[in-house]
């Protein structure tokens, strides 16, 4: 199968959803990844310009350790929804050939996130579409569409989860290529929100860590939690 993951921000698929990847590529899945934004807002330290470069260059170096190839879309942070962006997401979704896509909990109250999951949520079902032109070809399939979780868990109810005790290590590796985030002093610790949402999570799963998802669902598009490795 083909995986894929719609992320809003450098860092937040490292934080959401890295371990399960890290399961599929085991399993010999093939596995990708979109960045929707720049990243250019993050950081008190340094311009825009300067920070979305950093955070590129790291978002390149934790790809590299799962062998992830990745699209980066360019748009600026605080999103905003009109056809050029979701042109570009569904050109990332035809570019991966994706079966399955995991992306941001349309309820999720980080602006770039939510509106990241609604978009995806809402052009999936059209990926087949001759009449929406894209770089790449329309993908004539069904595509599995899973939510992963909220920072910290907020507002968000599992479904299922991916036992990823074991691909924790490669977890903490990954984020921590994104020193820009996790060695800020004004902002929140990432690391720590990881490493304590995949832990309640496993608390919850029986588990010692895990990653919680939700299920897209739609007349033509049924959620399969069998897909998930």
């Amino acid at each position: 199968m083909n995986i894929l993951a719609i992320a809003a921000h450098p860092d937040d698929l490292e934080i959401c959803c890295y371990g399960t990847f890290s399961k599929y590529k085991k399993q010999g899945h093939n596995i990708f990844a979109a960045l929707v934004t720049r990243g250019n807002m993050g950081s008190n330290k340094y311009g825009p310009d300067e920070i979305a470069a950093i955070r590129k260059s790291e978002q390149e170096a934790s790809a590299k350790i799962l062998g992830l190839p990745i699209r980066f879309l360019g748009f600026p942070e605080l999103l905003t929804d009109c056809g050029e962006v979701r042109a570009a997401i569904m050109d990332a979704i035809r570019w991966a050939e994706a079966d399955v896509i995991f992306t941001h909990y349309p309820q999720d109250n980080s602006m770039d996130h939510g509106l990241t999951g609604t978009i995806v949520k809402q052009i999936v079902i059209y990926a087949a579409w001759k009449n929406f032109k894209t770089e790449h070809p329309p993908v004539d399939k069904a595509i599995g569409l899973f939510y992963w979780d909220t920072n910290g868990g907020v507002g968000f109810l599992p479904e299922a989860y991916v036992d990823v005790t074991e691909e924790m290590p490669l977890k903490r590796e990954a984020l921590s290529r994104h020193k820009s985030q996790t060695e800020q002093v004004d902002d929140y610790d990432y690391e720590r929100l990881m490493e304590y949402t995949a832990g309640f999570r496993g608390v919850q799963s029986g588990y010692k860590y895990a990653e919680a998802f939700a299920g897209f669902r739609v007349f033509t598009n049924i959620a399969d939690f069998r897909l998930l490795p």
